[in-house]
């Protein structure tokens, strides 16, 4: 994992080197009509074995529980080995759509998250049209501590959420149980020292944090510690229009047939040789 490059553009060539370097192959990408980094337009579609992407329309009441029967009806449950979420900032929405995440990432795997460590001035719990993170920082966190599964916050491009999901993990739709989310505590905890309360590593470490994280090792170590609210901090890009565009869309779903095709013709090939 080349650290500069991480630090340089953020969340796809984060993506980009995870597929490469770590194997994790097998891709599910989740984002509102008003979210879609602008890094993951660098995501590199030839990298990946299968790449699956779905949209909802947070900003009209769409959550993604309207969208999570597309990926049941193609057994998307324990499919994905990296999963990259964006969902619309709500507490709400954001909540749902990693819990869907986690639903379709397999054991083993990762899911990266955007708009982890947002600045104050971003921070709005309702929508606000431009730049906006809303309250996905708190539901990242509570949704890796109601269900106790390794995290920490990556600090480039707004923060990239990183965790990844046991064995152990038990029903991912249990967080409005085993959290009392409460906004003002959340973001007063946040502002009094976010780089404690989101686990903050630096882009530097980024590569011994996913060691340690994949290997179940505790990182501790590797934490940042917050130097206030006016020092530089790493490079962080603006939101952007939806990643998904319908010609997008269509060109990972020919990509995802086009696999499926290959890996049927190799066991018919194989299926004729064993006769």
């Amino acid at each position: 994992m080349n650290n500069q490059r991480v630090t340089d553009s953020g969340l796809a060539n984060l993506a980009n080197d995870l597929i490469t370097e770590r194997g994790l192959t097998h891709v599910a990408v989740i984002t509102s009509g008003t979210t879609g980094n602008a890094a993951l337009r660098d995501l590199d579609l030839r990298r990946p074995r299968l790449v699956v992407a779905v949209t909802y329309d947070g900003e009209h009441g769409e959550t993604p529980a309207d969208i999570a029967h597309l990926l049941h009806a193609m057994n998307g449950e324990g499919t994905f080995n990296l999963v990259i979420a964006d969902p619309h900032h709500t507490y709400e929405s954001t909540t749902a759509g990693l819990e869907l995440g986690l639903e379709l990432v397999r054991p083993g795997g990762v899911m990266l998250v955007h708009d982890c460590l947002p600045p104050r001035e971003l921070m709005a719990t309702e929508f606000q049209s431009g730049a906006w993170c809303g309250e996905s920082y708190a539901a990242f966190r509570d949704v890796c501590l109601a269900q106790d599964l390794p995290w920490f916050t990556l600090d480039v491009d707004l923060g990239i959420g990183v965790v990844v999901k046991t064995d152990a993990v038990g029903s991912t739709r249990n967080v409005a149980a085993a959290v009392a989310h409460d906004s003002d505590a959340s973001r007063a905890a946040y502002e009094h020292d976010p780089y404690a309360f989101m686990q903050v590593v630096a882009a530097a470490d980024a590569e011994a944090a996913f060691d340690g994280l994949l290997a179940g090792n505790d990182i501790t170590h590797l934490l940042a510690s917050f130097k206030g609210w006016n020092a530089p901090t790493s490079p962080r890009l603006p939101e952007s229009p939806p990643l998904i565009t319908p010609s997008v869309e269509i060109e990972l779903l020919v990509k995802q047939v086009n696999l499926l095709r290959e890996e049927r013709d190799q066991l018919m090939k194989q299926l004729s040789s064993d006769a």
